[in-house]
Parts: structure tokens; sequence; C-alpha cells
């Protein structure tokens, strides 16, 4: 819906990608905190497509799960805007463009307490446990309430950015 608040993940289904904690972060708010909020998921199925989709059925959650294929660059721009978050679970790194893109956007970061992801993001994302999907529901409830978070980690992601180069 129109007005729905989500969190994007741009990223290939593969297993170590991790969409199952968004998932079970998705029932968790919706669970035990009564919060819809969307998952928008894009990119290619590398072969975890459905398994990712059958899961979120069995979720309760296949109503807030958006897959919108490979998406175009020039759609890029407003699903990090219009974002609570983007939030990239991944177990692979360190060094991953969708932070560094929604840096660039002025959308907040999420990502994954791994020792390569704190050394891209340093302190302007915030931290979850890959395996903790409690953890990342609270986060996604801090972040849709509290604006002034949100304003910081994003002016902290624009003084990141200065630290990488086009090269």
């Amino acid at each position: 819906p129109k007005e729905a608040k989500f969190i994007f993940y741009p990223s290939q289904f593969w297993p170590h990608k991790n969409h199952r904690l968004i998932i079970d972060a998705l029932a968790d708010l919706k669970n035990s905190h009564g919060l819809e909020i969307y998952g928008i998921f894009c990119g290619s199925d590398c072969g975890n497509l459905q398994p990712i989709l059958t899961y979120a059925q069995k979720s309760g959650v296949e109503n807030l799960i958006r897959h919108v294929g490979f998406a175009p660059d020039e759609h890029m721009p407003g699903y990090y805007k219009e974002a609570v978050a983007l939030v990239m679970p991944s177990y692979f790194g360190p060094t991953n463009m969708p932070p560094v893109e929604a840096f660039t956007f002025g959308t907040p970061v999420v990502v994954a307490d791994l020792p390569g992801f704190r050394d891209q993001v340093g302190d302007a994302a915030l931290l979850v446990n890959p395996h903790d999907p409690q953890a990342l529901s609270q986060i996604i409830v801090k972040l849709s309430k509290d604006s002034e978070l949100c304003e910081n980690l994003i002016l902290k992601g624009k003084e990141r950015l200065l630290l990488f180069s086009d090269e």
C-alpha cells in the first residue's frame, strides 16, 4: 500500500544473504508488536527465491513481502528514499554497495554485526546479530518511531561517504 512503511533489501537470492532473518523479524513485529511493516526485496533469483517465499508463507507474513525482481537503476533511489531503512543481514561482505547507496540517498542503515561490516559503516549504521530476529524487530520499531535517531544515522552516513572515492 502507498502509505505503508517498509524496509528495503536489494540482494540476490542466495542463502547466505539471510533473507530469513528479515522474515522472522517481520513476523515478530506483526505478532508481538501489532505492526505491519513490509519487506521489499529486489534482486535476481539464484535458487533461493521460492524457499524464501515459502518460508514467508509458513511464517504468516507472505502478505508483507514484496519481491520486485531485478530493479532497474532508475527505480533504486525511490526504494531507498521511501524505506524506513536498508536492512542488510548478509553473512558475507565485508564491502557491499547497498550501505553506500543508502548513505547517498539518506536512508538509515542496518547491517549484520560482523567485523568487516563494522569497518565499512563505522558508527553510521545500526548493527544487528544476524541470528536474532527479535533484535532486528526492536531496531525496526525504533527506526519507524524515532525520527531523531534516523536523522542522526543519515547525517553520519553522509559523513561516512566522504571516506569513499569513486575509484
